[in-house]
């Protein structure tokens, strides 16, 4: 099953946070301590992804690269390299917020196009009830003029229901 487009957001943005984490703790100078915590989240993290995310996304690479250079002896590589990954997540977040806004335009339009398809239908059954009606109306059954009359009514509400 797909993961939704939402999820993917969500897992993204949570991983810039453990990052922007990780950053920090080496940038200050962090214990051993520090950075094993800053690790164990990230690992937690990766454990946690669903299984679909991690055969097709770089959110499990980029976290298991970021633990490796929280282990890592050289920290000043470590603080550049944890900054390349933060710009690679602003661009895969950026490409995700793109895709979904697509997304959502291109749902919001077949959406529109189903309700213009309904109101023209409902636009060609009122003018195919007048003429019925029309041509009825030299008497021959009073009642079912006045059914024909109900339907149109009921229709015509359905449409200006589905206009606004």
């Amino acid at each position: 099953m797909p993961i939704p487009m939402e999820t993917r957001i969500e897992l993204t943005q949570e991983l810039e946070g453990l990052l922007s984490e990780a950053s920090k703790s080496l940038a200050a100078g962090g214990t051993h301590a520090q950075r094993m915590q800053a690790f164990d989240a990230i690992k937690e993290f990766r454990d946690r992804l669903p299984r679909s995310i991690r055969r097709e996304s770089t959110l499990d690479e980029i976290a298991d690269e970021m633990k490796a250079l929280l282990l890592h002896e050289d920290r000043s590589r470590s603080i550049h390299e944890l900054q390349r990954i933060g710009l690679e997540m602003k661009r895969l977040t950026t490409t995700l917020n793109n895709v979904t806004a697509g997304a959502n335009a291109d749902a919001a339009s077949i959406r529109l196009d189903k309700v213009i398809q309904a109101v023209e239908s409902t636009t060609k059954t009122i003018q195919e009830l007048k003429l019925l009606k029309e041509s009825l109306d030299d008497g021959t059954d009073a009642e079912l003029i006045a059914n024909i009359e109900k339907a149109v009514k009921a229709i015509q509400k359905l449409r200006d229901d589905l206009e606004t």
